[in-house]
């Protein structure tokens, strides 16, 4: 009977070691992969552009804000019986100090349409940064801007 308890007990022992092995090795891993992932997609002078971010970058006053001021400031700088009408999706750079740098056109409508939703997002006042660990960092950041025949 002894013989088995200390089976038994070994046993366990083993599993418990296995269990926290296992467990210190997958932290490892989420830590090496969640650097990753919250970190490199560019550089802005010479310094990383994050992704994913603890706070991520706002415009002034949120993002209804922001509707408002795509709909107060867009033109329609084509001829409005061509009845094009769609979404530009603009990528953009937040750096540090809340200015927009690194702008382009990730999804494209047509040409002027395109360069529309870029002057839009160049006349932005500064955002607020986004942060890592209470610290500003440069944020990656995408607009949709609609375009809409009334």
């Amino acid at each position: 009977m002894k013989t088995i308890m200390r089976i038994i007990l070994f046993s366990l022992a083993v599993l418990v070691m296995i269990a926290v092995s296992t467990q210190d090795q997958t932290a490892k891993t989420l830590a090496k992969r969640d650097s990753i992932v919250e970190l490199i997609c560019g550089t802005f002078q010479g310094e990383p552009v994050y992704a994913i971010v603890d706070e991520s970058c706002e415009f002034p006053g949120g993002i209804k804000a922001l509707r408002k001021y795509l709909e107060n400031n867009i033109s329609y700088p084509i001829d409005r019986t061509s009845c094009i009408q769609g979404r530009v999706i603009v990528q953009f750079t937040v750096a540090k100090d809340g200015t927009i740098h690194q702008i382009k056109v990730i999804r494209s409508l047509v040409p002027k349409l395109d360069k529309e939703a870029i002057r839009l997002v160049k006349a932005m006042p500064k955002w607020k940064p986004g942060k890592i660990k209470g610290k500003p960092v440069h944020q990656r950041f995408s607009v949709p801007v609609d375009f809409r025949l009334k």
